[in-house]
């Protein structure tokens, strides 16, 4: 007589024991599989920046914006904003990213101008060239020649391809920052200080040129501004 006890059954005993290993097991994978997904989000987005510099053409990212090389006055790009400015798609995912990943760094960086269209640019260059020539001692053509080396021409300014931005800084420490880890977002300082005559541009630390992390790393192990860059890259181009 049994009592109501349930006999000692070795093979349902196994059975039970076999079907918790295996839920454990599937909760196991389940849960592996999630953070996978987790991981793989996570590293989508912090490799957002080299995956956009590398659909683009060097063609693209390159492009020299001078009195030689203008700009048509109904040049548009596709542009997106970023921080409440207009910036070029090529640029913008990596412009944001640079400046959130330089705020989480206790910095603090701003977009203080980006996209310039041709008649904006024009009222800038007119705006310059009048308070030179209010001064006595210009004439019209060195107040010309003079206020280029600030503001360009409109057609002849980068600001135009939505590819240049120029940014603030709060102080020494932020601005040092981005110098430092721009290229890693594809960012180049446009206007460096020893290149002066090849950019024929007053140097500027607060420009910076978007080329992609690939050709801004090689543009700083080069020592390269963008016009020698591109004169490097056409020889290269021409040797094979």
């Amino acid at each position: 007589m049994s009592y109501g006890l349930i006999p000692y059954d070795k093979k349902s005993r196994q059975f039970f024991k076999n079907r918790r290993r295996r839920i454990i097991i599937v909760i196991f994978l389940i849960t592996i599989i999630a953070a996978s997904g987790i991981f793989y989000v996570i590293l989508k987005d912090n490799n957002n920046v080299l995956e956009n510099s590398m659909q683009y053409t060097d063609e693209q990212l390159l492009t020299v914006v001078n009195i030689q090389s203008p700009l048509e006055p109904n040049y548009i790009p596709e542009l997106a904003d970023c921080k409440g400015f207009k910036v070029s798609t090529m640029a913008s995912d990596s412009l944001e990213a640079m400046i959130d990943d330089a705020e989480s760094q206790g910095m603090k960086v701003k977009i203080k101008s980006a996209y310039i269209s041709y008649n904006e640019q024009e009222k800038l260059y007119d705006e310059v060239l009048k308070s030179f020539l209010s001064n006595t001692g210009y004439t019209q053509v060195r107040a010309e020649a003079a206020a280029q080396r600030i503001v360009p021409l409109a057609g002849h300014s980068e600001a135009q391809t939505g590819l240049l931005v120029e940014l603030e800084f709060i102080d020494d420490r932020s601005r040092a920052y981005i110098e430092r880890t721009c290229i890693n977002y594809g960012f180049i300082q446009r206007y460096p200080e020893n290149k002066t005559s090849l950019t024929r541009r007053d140097a500027d630390n607060t420009i910076y040129r978007f080329v992609g992390a690939d050709n801004a790393v090689k543009m700083r192990s080069y020592n390269m501004c963008l016009e020698e860059y591109n004169i490097y890259i056409s020889e290269q181009k021409s040797q094979n």
